[in-house]
């Protein structure tokens, strides 16, 4: 199984500290590091691997600090991701594991993610995927929030419809090659909520915001991001159209 990205991991961590004494929110790390909030909820979906591997040592040494890491932990993680850190803090032969020495660290579920092939025509949601024939996705118990995993599906994202210049880098927006888990049991969307529905009609999935119409509206509108895609628009009572769960995680590539 691949190593699990270290934005995540230590998106993770936080998540599951900021219950304790002191407030530990993402802008309390774009703040240690002068960067900005939506950076760091890029690097916290996983989508800045690379660039973080390209920084100079003392950039890297700063994040994982920014991170509350004891010394030892920074170092365990360091040699783990093959990350650079200042020679001056090079102190140690024996590295301890960094997941185990965490105070405080995550657990994790897996799911298969089911790519845009398995949509196809008859079995628009395979039920009973092989996971030996799969990609599996770790998502932090934290970011579940309690949801069953039986109600929790992964879908592999295809195409550029919920990705603008005008979004991009937010929580709503979505790129080509992202995975994004949804509830099966919230069948009762918000006001832009990301939702995933099944078009039968096009015998595929899709993924768009759904936005509350006049309560005399007859048709449900479900709103692409990217303006070079048109919206979906059907009567509410179209059997052509079903709901499939409500997006809540979003990970996958680097923009």
């Amino acid at each position: 199984m691949a190593q699990e990205k270290l934005g995540l991991l230590l998106g993770g961590r936080r998540e599951a500290l900021r219950g304790g004494p002191e407030e530990f929110s993402g802008q309390a790390v774009a703040d240690a590091l002068g960067f900005s909030q939506a950076y760091i909820s890029n690097f916290e979906h996983g989508k800045l691997e690379r660039t973080v591997r390209r920084w100079k040592s003392d950039r890297v040494w700063a994040l994982l600090k920014a991170y509350r890491l004891g010394d030892d932990e920074a170092r365990a993680l360091a040699e783990q991701y093959g990350l650079e850190i200042p020679h001056r803090y090079l102190q140690t032969a024996i590295l301890p594991d960094p997941i185990l020495r965490f105070s405080v660290h995550p657990e994790y579920e897996y799911f298969p993610v089911f790519h845009g092939a398995a949509a196809g025509a008859g079995d628009p949601e395979p039920t009973d995927p092989d996971p030996t024939d799969m990609e599996v996705v770790a998502i932090p118990k934290t970011h579940l929030r309690g949801r069953a995993k039986e109600d929790v599906r992964v879908a592999l994202i295809n195409g550029d419809c919920m990705i603008s210049k005008g979004v991009r880098g937010l929580p709503k927006s979505i790129a080509h090659g992202d995975q994004v888990a949804y509830d099966t049991s919230s069948l009762m969307p918000q006001h832009n909520d990301i939702v995933v529905c099944f078009d039968h009609q096009e015998d595929k999935l899709i993924v768009k915001l759904f936005k509350e119409q006049e309560p005399d509206s007859d048709f449900i509108v479900l709103y692409p991001a990217n303006a070079n895609h048109p919206p979906v628009v059907r009567p509410k009572d179209d059997p052509q159209l079903s709901l499939r769960g409500v997006v809540f995680w979003r990970g996958g590539n680097i923009w």
